[in-house]
């Protein structure tokens, strides 16, 4: 069985005081009445009030003020005021709505009338108090979660770190019995050659996910220094030469002009060119084509660096999915996979907007391809 409502009366009369509980008495009310304004203020402050009921003409701090004070109170402004007054003019009713009063009665009171406020006030309260319960619940959960993934992300990365040691370690006996090995044992060569390149891509996974937490944290401190995007971009089209060539996948590159005074890390971007070219390279049919383009935006002060390829597209409902941690977007129709991972993408979005640019895919038609592009601000644009 729940707590009674409690129902403060303030009245300079105890005549009507109790009166009023009188009208409302059987309804399962609990009460507590004072003649000062003062007072009232008091037990709403020490007890757990649901309720008041309030006159308006009382010596020393009448009906207005008590109203006026327990609005301007955090603890008290959500409790419903009902003034109970003998004024009945518009203007007075205009200053007990102006103090803060939920509702207004004229004495003398109608019982039905005054029931009929009451329980809609006290409805409104009880609908406010679980409200605040639920929050507050939310709240404690959210903390725990919180509290909960950074433990994750914490044992994550140290995981994750721990795993550096051993790997590096894998990739250099590997390198190793690759020199030993000589040109005579060509089929040991290859099995070896890919567990290299497997190991490769296993440091290349744990080093964004080092990455990504640091740019979450916002511990990763960038290194800007003037920058050429066009060569860099030429350096990573040549490691994927070899692969280009056996799948007879033609890649441009166009550059446009006015691309001077850029400032990023360098070795942040590189990752993010190389990511976004292997991903285009990696859905792009045998025969297929992919271009990147750089251009200079003067009307923005950005420049901007684009790659599109002629693989499937990427239905819309995907495109924020793709950006998410570990998130592998599968399309049945489409049979894409955006990464390997699903770090790659995400990296690459973090880092453009660590840089305080921005990174988009346009894309939706199933023939039609994807576009990536991100933006960079000039020196003087870009707030590092």
């Amino acid at each position: 069985m729940g707590k009674r409502p409690l129902i403060l009366i303030v009245d300079d009369d105890d005549i009507i005081i109790d009166g009023l509980q009188a009208l409302l008495d059987g309804e399962g009310y609990d009460f507590v009445g004072t003649t000062e304004g003062a007072q009232a203020l008091n037990i709403v402050r020490e007890q757990k009030i649901d309720l008041v009921l309030l006159d308006i003409l009382m010596p020393g701090m009448d009906g207005l003020k008590v109203c006026a004070a327990l609005k301007r109170d955090e603890r008290t402004k959500n409790i419903p005021v009902l003034m109970v007054t003998s004024l009945t003019g518009k203007s007075d009713r205009l200053m007990a709505m102006e103090s803060g009063a939920d509702d207004f009665l004229t004495k003398p009171v109608d019982g039905t009338e005054l029931l009929i406020r009451v329980k809609s006030l006290l409805r409104i309260k009880a609908y406010y108090d679980e409200l605040i319960i639920s929050n507050n619940e939310i709240r404690e959960k959210n903390v725990k979660l919180e509290q909960l993934e950074k433990a994750k992300n914490d044992l994550t990365q140290m995981i994750v770190h721990d795993l550096k040691g051993p790997l590096t370690a894998i990739v250099g006996n590997i390198d190793l019995a690759l020199y030993e090995m000589g040109e005579e044992n060509s089929e040991q060569m290859k099995h070896i050659i890919t567990a290299g390149e497997n190991c490769r891509d296993l440091q290349g996974m744990i080093d964004e996910i080092l990455a990504i937490t640091r740019l979450e944290e916002g511990k990763m401190l960038l290194k800007v220094v003037p920058s050429d995007l066009a060569d860099i971009t030429r350096y990573i089209m040549d490691s994927f030469c070899q692969q280009t060539e056996d799948e007879k996948i033609s890649i441009k590159f166009d550059i446009g002009t006015g691309l001077s005074g850029l400032e990023f890390d360098p070795s942040i971007i590189r990752r993010v060119l190389f990511n976004l070219i292997d991903n285009a390279v990696r859905h792009t049919p045998q025969g297929g084509s992919v271009e990147i383009q750089l251009k200079n935006m003067p009307e923005t002060g950005e420049v901007s660096w684009s790659i599109w390829n002629s693989g499937k597209g990427l239905p819309e409902e995907y495109h924020e999915k793709i950006f998410e941690k570990y998130e592998q977007v599968a399309h049945r129709k489409s049979g894409i996979f955006p990464g390997k991972s699903g770090l790659g993408l995400p990296f690459c979005k973090m880092a453009i907007e660590a840089h305080h640019g921005e990174l988009t895919l346009e894309s939706g038609d199933f023939s039609n391809g994807a576009r990536f592009t991100f933006t960079l601000p000039r020196v003087g644009n870009n707030g590092m």
